[in-house]
């Protein structure tokens, strides 16, 4: 099956993740020809990459991604999905920005004379810039 109907698929033939799991194995996608794009780290043209995430009723959730042949690595889903590089390569990643924070910082007591309150709301994220969409992601996740 082709990425364009891969989606459709599992979401017409299953309806929790426990049957998706069951089923990956037994599946795989078609090598597609697609417009490559140019890689932003390395300037290579390359294939696109392409991760798919489902989530069932109960909130459990799943990442697909393409591998070799047609296969796929599954991984447990931390509510945000993002594409390339690898998966676990951002998970791992999330390891160095254990210091933010989903909610703000309000103020700093610098001493006695002088505290310090925040201008604005969103401070416990300061420093995350739009890249990083995969990390402030996973924290807005934590406030719902």
């Amino acid at each position: 099956m082709v990425g364009a109907e891969f989606v459709s698929y599992i979401l017409s033939n299953f309806k929790d993740i426990t049957e998706i799991k069951e089923a990956i194995p037994k599946l795989a996608l078609l090598k597609t020809k697609y417009q490559p794009w140019e890689d932003a780290e390395t300037g290579i043209p390359s294939p696109i990459p392409m991760h798919f995430t489902f989530f069932d009723p109960s909130g459990k959730g799943i990442v697909l991604e393409p591998v070799n042949n047609g296969a796929f690595k599954i991984y447990d889903s931390i509510g945000v999905m993002t594409n390339s590089p690898e998966y676990s390569w951002h998970l791992n990643n999330l390891r160095n920005y254990v210091q933010m924070r989903p909610h703000n910082v309000g103020e700093n007591k610098l001493n006695d004379q002088l505290v310090i309150k925040q201008i604005e709301s969103g401070s416990g994220l300061l420093g995350l810039h739009s890249a990083l969409s995969f990390y402030s992601g996973n924290f807005s996740v934590k406030l719902h």
